[in-house]
């Protein structure tokens, strides 16, 4: 079973596709992403975001003396417009 951080990780974030943009992200420039959605604790450490990366099946690849993961975040504000159309569909159902 995925500990937090993990399940965050898979939440905001996966491996890229011919058709994505990619960029390259260090544990603290996820930690912060993870932070700004919400994602606190005593758990979420850079440590524990590169242990996960791993464990997702990451790679790290050493860019000018930092560890960086190439990935694509999920985008956060299509996810909250699409959780309110699901809402709003569920509402609008008779039971």
């Amino acid at each position: 079973m995925p500990d937090d951080v993990t399940e965050a990780l898979l939440t905001f974030v996966r491996m890229p596709e011919d058709i994505d943009n990619p960029e390259a992200y260090s544990a603290g420039d996820l930690l912060r992403e993870l932070n700004t959605r919400g994602f606190h604790g005593r758990g979420f450490t850079t440590t524990a975001i590169g242990r996960a990366m791993k464990s997702i099946g990451f790679e790290a690849k050493k860019y000018r003396g930092t560890y960086k993961y190439i990935a694509v975040l999920a985008d956060y504000d299509r996810q909250q417009r699409e959780r309110k159309q699901d809402a709003e569909e569920v509402t609008v159902m008779p039971f």
